[in-house]
């Protein structure tokens, strides 16, 4: 499972909106959409967050 669809299984189980990520990383809720859709790479600075975010847990 690659960090995208970690990304959206902890959001989902979590009740947390994307725009609330989209937020906390400093994006436009349209760049977070194309990176869950793999148009989009992000720096390693916010890939780091979104790691811390949801805890790099293996869901």
């Amino acid at each position: 499972m690659n960090l995208q669809d970690k990304t959206k299984k902890y959001l989902e189980e979590n009740g947390i909106k994307r725009k609330h990520l989209s937020t906390l990383l400093g994006l436009y809720p349209v760049q977070l959409y194309k990176w869950f859709l793999g148009e989009y790479q992000l720096n390693d600075n916010k890939i780091k967050k979104v790691k811390s975010f949801i805890k790099d847990s293996t869901i």
